[in-house]
């Protein structure tokens, strides 16, 4: 598992002949420079370090689909704690988590506030997700053009998601992309 660092906010601006390019229109930048044949790491930490940067989340993480498992492992993250990856180690999409309803479903998942949303409230992620200081959640699949699932994209927030239509048109065009890499990938 990848996990980035608090370094990520740090980097050094790509591409460098670029002075004064915001973090976010770099990590884009450097998404976007990915060609087919990457390897799965450097696609799964490119598309989490751009989905955080466009969307202003507190936290994320990128599951892979892992048939043997029976369900998405964790791929990449940012910010999580042992506690959390440990819970979330692997997801079906019977879980009452709002990844592995967006598994279950086939369609991305938003739960503004974990608090007041019934599957979360009521399941065992709750404690986790708290102790993890999330409060909203947006997952979206990583379909590729041929429906195919390729994994997971999930951004977490500390405060209850204001705009819930904001994440999905920002990251649904970032999805798609990473689903078709994560196909090609070496």
């Amino acid at each position: 598992m990848t996990e980035m660092r608090s370094a990520r906010r740090t980097t050094t601006v790509w591409p460098w002949w670029l002075p004064g390019v915001s973090p976010t229109l770099a990590s884009l930048s450097h998404f976007l420079s990915l060609e087919p044949g990457a390897s799965r790491e450097s696609v799964n930490t490119a598309t989490l370090e751009a989905a955080l940067d466009l969307t202003g989340a507190d936290l994320g993480n990128i599951q892979f689909h892992d048939p043997r498992a029976g369900g998405l492992r964790i791929g990449a993250q940012f910010g999580f704690g042992t506690a959390f990856l440990r819970h979330f180690e692997v997801v079906a999409g019977d879980e009452a988590s709002v990844c592995g309803q967006a598994l279950l479903k086939g369609a991305p998942m938003l739960v503004r506030d974990i608090l007041r949303d019934p599957l979360i409230a009521g399941g065992s992620s709750l404690g986790v997700l708290l102790d993890a200081d999330v409060r909203g959640v947006y997952s979206t699949p990583l379909l590729d053009r041929w429906g195919t699932l390729q994994g997971m994209l999930s951004v977490h927030r500390r405060e209850p998601v204001a705009d819930p239509v904001a994440d999905h048109e920002l990251l649904w065009p970032l999805a798609q992309r990473a689903a078709w890499l994560l196909h090609h990938a070496s």
